[in-house]
């Protein structure tokens, strides 16, 4: 497929996997029209230890998808997920000179820049700042302040922030790989930015992104971002704890877990035959040990998740829970989920948005089309400075013509 005239390019660091993908618009759509992947080495609990090792699976994962294409890339946005991300809700005033009257787009960045120096920890890498409210002489619920007739202008910001030593080795890895990152990204945060419904955002729903290591939440509340956060707790657990409760190697422990799951109530007791690759060694198994030990995990999971809510919620909690990453397609997941959490639960296959594309393409496709969301609206804002820009010299030139 041709390249139409505008192109993204989009990588993923996953826990398994490392995605690229290069993007093309079509008839105001965008479409994936090169893509490679590689497998995510140097990595543990997604977080780098081995910088060589990452910068070779990016270099090959972007090489696939740039041949497919016929093109190199000049900028990336990169998206990954873990690395012991939290986040804080700040909020910072400046005030309006009095010569000035009107708030403009440098005062919007004075305010937000007022914010992100309240989170002072040289531990601690912004990652994300986004706009909660804004407020004109102590009035909240501006949606945009531009343009508005204040002394004082508030703002409430969402920050989200990592380690610095560990976004620190990422920016390493992508500078080691010769990519120039135009954005860096926290993939749970894109995913509820996109998947969930404005309805959703509004009433409060957390999303869990459960990868293979860790699971990532991002909880929306009254449409913006309240929480984000990284639990140490992902899919390979409940694997690990099968292949040592069953005696399994984990290839068949993994197998166990998407065949079985969390069988329904009516077969629990039945004994199940379950068969070791490695051996060749057939051997029954009650159906309720199984489910007791993914239960055992999955129950830790919750009880993380509450924790969150409860530590960052500051006495709210969310109405409902949105599941998507790999580890949902655990059989049984929602039900569990719902009943352990005590409230609704429905579950996202982000690559059931990306038809017609290679499988686990999905992620991709949803980050690239965050990625054309944000551009629109950046370029919007600046057509909308350069307007305001050429209206006050208007008025300027008017006055002195005048």
């Amino acid at each position: 497929m041709a390249l139409g005239n505008e192109i993204i390019a989009v990588i993923d660091i996953g826990s398994y996997k490392i995605t690229a993908a290069i993007g093309s618009k079509y008839n105001g759509e965008w479409t994936i029209t090169g893509y490679g992947e590689s497998p995510c080495i140097g990595f543990k609990k997604d977080m780098i230890y081995d910088v060589k090792a990452c910068v070779k699976c990016i270099q090959s994962a972007l090489a696939q998808a740039e041949s497919q294409v016929g093109i190199k890339v000049n900028q990336i946005f990169v998206g990954f997920s873990g690395g012991n991300i939290t986040s804080t809700n700040k909020v910072a005033s400046i005030n309006i000179p009095q010569s000035q009257k009107f708030v403009n787009y440098k005062d919007v960045d004075l305010v937000t820049k007022a914010c992100q120096q309240k989170i002072s920890s040289q531990e601690l890498e912004i990652i994300h700042t986004t706009t909660r409210d804004y407020a004109v002489d102590g009035s909240w619920g501006i949606s945009d302040p531009i343009g508005k007739k204040c002394s004082r202008l508030d703002m409430e910001a969402h920050i989200i922030h990592g380690q610095a030593n560990a976004v620190q080795n990422l920016y390493q890895a992508l500078k080691q790989a010769e990519i120039h990152a135009a954005g860096v990204f926290f993939i749970p945060y894109v995913l509820a930015y996109q998947l969930l419904e404005p309805v959703e955002k509004e009433i409060g729903t957390i999303l869990v992104d459960i990868g293979g290591s860790t699971t990532g939440l991002c909880w929306f509340h009254r449409g913006k971002p309240w929480m984000t956060y990284t639990i140490p707790i992902g899919s390979e657990h409940v694997t690990s704890d099968l292949a040592i409760g069953l005696r399994l190697p984990i290839s068949d422990a993994s197998e166990v877990k998407i065949n079985y799951g969390l069988q329904e109530m009516d077969v629990i007791g039945e004994a199940v035959e379950i068969t070791a690759k490695s051996t060749m060694h057939n051997r029954k198994v009650s159906s309720k040990l199984i489910r007791d030990i993914i239960e055992a995990r999955l129950q830790e999971m919750v009880d993380w998740i509450n924790f969150s809510i409860k530590e960052y919620g500051q006495g709210l909690k969310p109405a409902e829970m949105v599941i998507t990453g790999g580890g949902s397609k655990l059989v049984g997941l929602e039900e569990f989920f719902s009943m352990s959490a005590n409230m609704p639960v429905r579950k996202i296959d982000y690559n059931n948005h990306a038809e017609k594309l290679p499988i686990d393409a999905g992620i991709s496709s949803t980050f690239m089309e965050y990625v054309a969301d944000n551009l629109q609206k950046d370029c919007e804002q600046e057509n909308k400075l350069l307007f305001n820009l050429k209206s006050s010299l208007k008025n300027v030139i008017d006055r002195f013509s005048s």
